[in-house]
């Protein structure tokens, strides 16, 4: 097709955002240098100059409390063993083997995760069940609201959804995390400005981090393809009856 193209993963904790989201990006040009993506702004540890990432206790913190017919709490069992979590741990899946999981290891539940508040937060799923809290001052279990989940996607804070609650869950989560989206966008504007090439641009060797990350997927795949043949050659074999 004629495009050049460069790809990597990029986290948006590195870019200021409260939410540990990584996604691959990609982009291609035809007719101007092909844009570097923008070096992090923050880190894990703040080294080399760089602040340290945005923890979920300070993003909840800067907010108003959540409207009460927003908060969802845990009850029964599921409060127990929510309570008796350690902080960036969730509910294991009980009986079976998480075949979409590495290695067909066992896999946390993901409507029962408890998030650390020391930490960005994990991915903001597009699902209605998001990650439980445990606010230490108030001693509040309760899940994040969508409100919440909409500042760690870094929408304006008067933005308006429409909906029902389940569909704002799902707008929010499929969204492009914005300090993240920023950042890429002005390294396309930046590219943009210079103007075309003169030579066709040349697409760069990717990454060795990305390499090493899609050998590990590839492999993966592969335990895992065995794993589900073999379920469904079970479940194939079983009499019904």
């Amino acid at each position: 097709m004629g495009y050049a193209s460069q790809i990597a993963t990029l986290n948006a904790a590195d870019y200021g955002a409260a939410q540990r989201r990584v996604r691959l990006l990609l982009m291609a040009t035809s007719d101007h240098a092909i844009p570097a993506f923008p070096e992090p702004t923050h880190d894990k540890a703040g080294k080399d100059g760089r602040k340290p990432w945005v923890t979920l206790g300070e993003l909840l913190a800067s907010l108003p409390k959540p409207d009460p017919k927003d908060v969802v709490r845990p009850t029964g069992e599921r409060a127990e063993l929510l309570r008796a979590l350690t902080p960036g741990t969730g509910i294991k899946t009980g009986g079976r083997v998480m075949n979409n999981r590495p290695s067909g290891q066992w896999g946390y539940r993901q409507d029962s995760f408890l998030a650390d508040l020391g930490l960005p937060s994990r991915t903001i799923r597009a699902a209605s069940t998001p990650d439980w809290v445990r606010l230490p001052d108030e001693d509040d279990l309760r899940r994040l609201t969508w409100e919440e989940c909409a500042a760690l996607q870094g929408f304006p804070r008067n933005w308006q959804f429409s909906g029902t609650r389940a569909s704002v869950f799902q707008q929010i989560g499929n969204a492009v995390q914005v300090d993240m989206a920023e950042a890429v966008g002005e390294a396309l504007i930046t590219s943009l400005r210079a103007g075309p090439v003169s030579e066709p641009p040349v697409t760069p060797p990717w990454p060795p981090e990305l390499v090493k990350r899609v050998k590990y997927t590839e492999a993966e795949h592969r335990v895992n393809g065995v794993l589900r043949v073999r379920v469904r050659a079970k479940a194939v074999d079983t009499p019904t009856g």
